[in-house]
Parts: structure tokens; sequence; C-alpha cells
């Protein structure tokens, strides 16, 4: 029971970190239009900060997850909203990948990679609000 609290705990604190990377990247990298060269190369090293923080949250969010499955021996809760929840992780995952790529893309001065990126960016709100939700749904 104690293990099975502390790998919930990092899963809720990879949460937590996580949705500072969700959120925190959009409203650093906003502040680079029309900022100086040397403003965006400051806030360009703050976004990349935000990445890894967000790269490793996710990591662990998804083996505190498989940890969790595994100690109590399967879902847990209603299989339904559980293989909903698996999907739209996948999609957040997918939409994360686009994004890094995208922004790749715009940090190079490509306008059209930069619009992309802002609609990436409202996806990923979008889907991490839902992935909490559902995860509600499921487990209670």
């Amino acid at each position: 029971m104690l293990l099975e609290t502390l790998i919930l705990w990092l899963h809720l604190i990879a949460l937590g970190l996580g949705g500072a990377a969700v959120f925190g990247i959009p409203v650093v990298a906003s502040a680079m239009d029309g900022a100086s060269n040397d403003a965006r190369a400051v806030l360009n090293g703050r976004v990349e900060a935000l990445g890894k923080i967000g790269s490793a949250a996710l990591g662990l969010i998804i083996v505190t997850g498989l940890g969790i499955l595994g100690l109590r021996g399967g879902i847990g809760g209603d299989p339904v909203w559980f293989w909903i929840k698996m999907a739209l992780v996948v999609a957040f995952v997918v939409t994360i990948a686009l994004a890094k790529r995208t922004g790749a893309a715009a940090m190079t001065g490509d306008q059209a990679a930069a619009g992309r990126l802002k609609a990436l960016s409202m996806l990923e709100f979008v889907l991490f609000a839902l992935v909490i939700l559902v995860a509600l749904l499921t487990f209670g």
C-alpha cells in the first residue's frame, strides 16, 4: 500500500510538472514576438528548459502509470473510460511530438510553423485537461 501511494504521489508530481510545461512553453514563446535577438535567445533557453521538464515528466507519468497498473493488477476502474483516456494520452503524445518539430521550425523564423504551433499548443491544453478529466471518470 505504501509503495502504491508513493508511486501515485510521483505520478501526481509528474502531472504538475507536465502541466507547467504545457502551459508555460506557449506563454514564454509568445513573448518572442517582437523581442530583440538577445531576448529571443534567453526566451528560447527558457522554452528548451521547460521542454526538458515536460519530457522528463511525460516519461515519469508513463513509468508510474504502468507501475500503478502493475501494483493494482489491472485497470482498477471503468474500462471504457480507461481506454478513452489511453486514446487521449496517445493523441497528447503525438501532439507534443508535432509541437516539438513545429517549434524547431518556428525558431528558424518559419511564420507558417509559428501559426501551426499556436494551434498545436491549444490542442495540447485541451488534451491535457481531457486526460485529467477522463482519469477522474475512470478512477473516481
